[in-house]
């Protein structure tokens, strides 16, 4: 049936009726969620939005996003048929927003900074991130999330500083060569958010702060390259992700599991009941029936703990731990095949991760395992660097027992 695209001469009064509907939330923005003056409807999604997200729609294009004014723009009998079908602000974003996560940026937070609601918007109509027919599900995560490593500037000048997140715990290191932690924060404790910034270095940084406290900041960072704004909200998504991920499993664990029996909430139950693996003591001695039993990883440099000299050793796997030595003990007669090593790594709570911009190692094809007391450098040679990393993050992916879990229901 055709479109009836005639305009009715009360065209406005028909507008301003749907925008005040009771139950609609049609005068609360349907993006950011804090302004009450939606004088804007984006009317092919069926959403009344403020100004400031209309004028991001107008960007993205009239091929995702039509905007209209219900003030000054003349409305279409197809038009507001569509827009009053649709049932309202909250109806729409029940299927827009089907499956945000809790942890999801949201331009409220940061009304002053127009590159997250930029993003938001973007990810919301363009990408339909949260549309439930999306192959990859924005909703559910891999967790315990696999370590992530950062490096940024401090917000008013152009010091570095170095973040890496592992497991439940944010640690801040000094230098980029530092094997050590300088401080660390439990992300039960802590919080991040982005937030502008009065600098004349940059327009908005990454804010982590103690819990419900934002002006009680631990660190302010801003991003290496301008005004990347992807760079911080990875971030502020992972903290948030493993502090809502540790505080449920915390809060769970005191009520003894007790939980609702809905299908996506037994998924997140799931993680309760975790296997827990108890790491059996490293060896003082290997032999080569144990090297039967291991991985080979061959030869690769690793950096001193305290200093900033790289040194080869020859390296083997065996059953969740690292173990390297000064050489390969079989080609030593002297040995009778038994090696000592020179140390080991336990990867009992450990995660690997490349240095890709080689910022914190200033070498190619080098890693990091990363462990909750001190983070090991290893250059593998370059015939084997793929198998040595894939071998270390297999297991550590093993020892993790990584499953989905849901943070749209996070109950």
């Amino acid at each position: 049936m055709a479109q009836d695209k005639s305009v009715p001469p009360d065209w406005k009064n028909q507008i301003e009726g749907i925008v005040a509907l009771q139950g609609t939330n049609n005068t609360l923005c349907a993006d950011c969620g804090t302004s009450q003056e939606t004088e804007w409807s984006v009317w092919n999604h069926g959403v009344f939005v403020c100004i400031k997200c209309a004028g991001i729609h107008r960007q993205i294009g009239v091929h995702i996003s039509k905007v209209k004014s219900t003030q000054f723009d003349k409305w279409k009998n197809n038009e507001l048929h569509f827009v009053k079908g649709i049932g309202g602000n909250i109806n729409a974003n029940k299927r827009i927003e089907f499956r945000k996560p809790k942890y999801f940026i949201n331009p409220s937070e940061c009304q002053y900074v127009d590159s997250v609601r930029k993003y938001f918007i973007r990810s919301k109509y363009e990408s339909k991130m949260f549309e439930s027919e999306q192959k990859e599900d924005a909703g559910s995560h891999e967790m315990p999330q696999k370590v992530v490593i950062g490096t940024f500037y401090q917000e008013n000048n152009k010091k570095k500083a170095f973040l890496q997140l592992l497991g439940r715990t944010l640690y801040y290191f000094k230098n980029n060569h530092d094997s050590y932690d300088l401080t660390h924060h439990d992300v039960t404790n802590i919080n991040a958010e982005i937030s502008s910034s009065d600098s004349n270095n940059t327009d908005f940084v990454i804010n982590i702060y103690q819990n419900n406290n934002k002006n009680q900041s631990i660190y302010r960072f801003r991003p290496m390259q301008q005004d990347d704004i992807l760079y911080l909200i990875d971030w502020v998504h992972s903290i948030r992700r493993s502090k809502q991920y540790y505080t449920y499993l915390d809060n769970h664990n005191k009520n003894n599991g007790n939980g609702n029996d809905d299908e996506q909430k037994q998924v997140n139950n799931s993680h309760l009941n975790r296997k827990d693996l108890k790491p059996s003591e490293p060896l003082t001695e290997i032999n080569e029936k144990d090297l039967s039993q291991g991985t080979i990883l061959g030869i690769a440099s690793k950096k001193g703990g305290g200093a900033r000299s790289w040194r080869k050793r020859w390296w083997i796997l065996l059953n969740g731990y690292l173990y390297y030595f000064k050489e390969d003990f079989r080609q030593n007669k002297k040995s009778k095949g038994v090696g000592t090593p020179q140390g080991n790594v336990s990867l009992y709570d450990a995660d690997v991760i490349w240095d890709k911009d080689r910022t914190r190692t200033g070498k190619q094809n080098a890693l990091m395992i990363c462990t909750p007391k001190r983070t090991f450098y290893v250059q593998p040679q370059q015939q084997t660097k793929d198998t040595f990393f894939k071998a270390v993050d297999s297991c550590c992916d093993h020892l993790w027992d990584r499953e989905p879990f849901d943070f749209v229901t996070l109950g």
